[in-house]
């Protein structure tokens, strides 16, 4: 017998005992070869004055997603019909401009929601956990350029004066 095959001459595959992406540990709330999972409600991680942070481990399918949800709040969404049909106009333009990028993000497992509340915007992202800080940095940067695009006096668009 060679070092790298059987008696008969033929290679061998070794797989290492224990996969570096699966799961190590048992845990408590699991029972063990049932394939139930006792469900276990999301904890808080950090709650300070208008921040509260949620954590909740997918035990199901154990799928490295994430979810965030943030909410923007200013009393001046509403305060007049005029502001309030300008917000809701800015957030159809940002859903238009981000279309066409949020298309490949869509096919790659992740997904975005603006929404414009009497109490604010509400920006909601999800998916794979490493593909969300930088999707959540193009719809918030996004969101910022736009402001500065549709600001509003003659000093704004000198050229359409």
């Amino acid at each position: 017998c060679d070092e790298d095959g059987d008696e008969d001459g033929e290679a061998k595959v070794e797989t290492p005992s224990n996969d570096s992406s699966e799961p190590t540990a048992v845990d408590e709330e699991e029972e063990v070869g049932s394939g139930k999972v006792t469900p276990v409600p999301p904890t808080v991680l950090l709650e300070k004055p208008g921040l509260r942070l949620w954590h909740k481990t997918d035990r199901t399918f154990r799928v490295p997603k994430t979810s965030l949800k943030m909410h923007l709040t200013t009393p001046d969404i509403y305060r007049s019909p005029r502001t309030m049909t300008l917000n809701r106009l800015y957030q159809k333009v940002l859903r238009d401009d981000l279309n066409e990028y949020v298309y490949d993000a869509g096919v790659a497992g992740c997904s975005y929601r603006v929404t414009c509340l009497p109490t604010g915007y509400r920006i909601s992202v999800s998916g794979y956990s490493e593909k969300l800080p930088h999707l959540l940095d193009v719809v918030t940067s996004r969101m910022l350029s736009l402001i500065e695009e549709m600001k509003e006096g003659p000093t704004s668009h000198p050229g359409l004066a």
